[in-house]
Formats: C-alpha cells, sequence, structure tokens
C-alpha cells in the first residue's frame, strides 16, 4: 500500500520536472504571453480589486455598524411582510448596481444583521442584475420575479417547470 503512494509521487514529480524541462522560455510568443498575463493581473488588482472590493468592504462594515439590526428586522426579516421585504432588497441591491463580486460583502452584511435568507437573496441578485448601461438583465429578473410569484402562491417549482430549459412557466 505505502509503496503505490511512493510510485505515485514519483510519478508526479517526474511529470512536474519533465514539463518544466519543455517549457519554451525564450520563444518571444510564450514570453510575450507571461507578460502580458503578469499585466492583466496587475491591472485586475488595481482596477478591479482596489476600486470596487475594497469599497465593498467599507460599505458591508458601514452597514453592519450603522444600521440597526432593527432596522434590518422590521424591513428584510423572513416573517416581515414578503412584498416589503422582497421590494426593499431589490430596490436597495439595484440602487448600489454592483458586479457579482462586490455585492458578496454586502449580501454578507445585511445577512448577518439578521435578514432573511429570501430578501437577502433578493438584494444579492438585483446588484449584478443592472448591467453596465443601467439595463435591467431580462433573465435574472425573470427568475427572480417567477421565483417570488411561486413562492407567494405556494405551488411547486419543479411541477411547473419548461423541460426544455429548466425554468419556470410564466
Amino acid at each position: 500500500m505505502k509503496l503505490k503512494s511512493e510510485w505515485e509521487s514519483l510519478l508526479i514529480i517526474l511529470a512536474v520536472f519533465l514539463g518544466i524541462c519543455y517549457v519554451p522560455v525564450g520563444n518571444v510568443r510564450f514570453d510575450h504571453s507571461i507578460t502580458e498575463s503578469l499585466a492583466l493581473v496587475k491591472w485586475y488588482a488595481r482596477e478591479h480589486v482596489i476600486m470596487c472590493l475594497v469599497p465593498a468592504f467599507f460599505i458591508a462594515g458601514a452597514i453592519s455598524v450603522f444600521i440597526s439590526q432593527a432596522a434590518v428586522m422590521k424591513y428584510l426579516e423572513s416573517k416581515a411582510n414578503r412584498v416589503l421585504a422582497y421590494g426593499v432588497a431589490s430596490i436597495s441591491g439595484s440602487v448600489l448596481a454592483v458586479c457579482s463580486c462586490t455585492v458578496l460583502p454586502l449580501f454578507a452584511g445585511i445577512y448577518k444583521q439578521g435578514a432573511g435568507l429570501g430578501p437577502a437573496t433578493a438584494f444579492l441578485y438585483s446588484g449584478p442584475a443592472i448591467n453596465e448601461k443601467n439595463q435591467v438583465n431580462p433573465v435574472i429578473m425573470r427568475i427572480m420575479v417567477q421565483t417570488i410569484w411561486e413562492e407567494e402562491k405556494g405551488t411547486n417549482l419543479e411541477k411547473n417547470s419548461d423541460s426544455r430549459h429548466g425554468l419556470p412557466e410564466m
């Protein structure tokens, strides 16, 4: 048993070594692609992380500190009026209009404050549903509206699904 795992480790090390031996270092195309990929990572760190994620963490911290838990519980808790809770969450998320990765800290902030999973998820989906041209993404909005509608009616989504796409019928 131990001998088999040692042979597997040896083969992995040998494969990595042979792979490194045949890396075309010095080839202009290879060197240029490595340089460009590192430049892209540098740009991404500057533009996206610093300009989007850091402010999102600050906003999430501000939500946790400055917005009282009672206010969140009043409008967004799972036992609140569903139309009001989903409406407040959706409008709040769409006003911020952040991308899908920067909305996650904000979602965590309101969820930790006591928001219900449904309204917090509506907040999570409504931000990325607005694209960079401030137009509503119709597919995401259709899924959200249909989910809320079916939840209000108390029907089963799987029973009424469209077999071609797996989406609920409207």
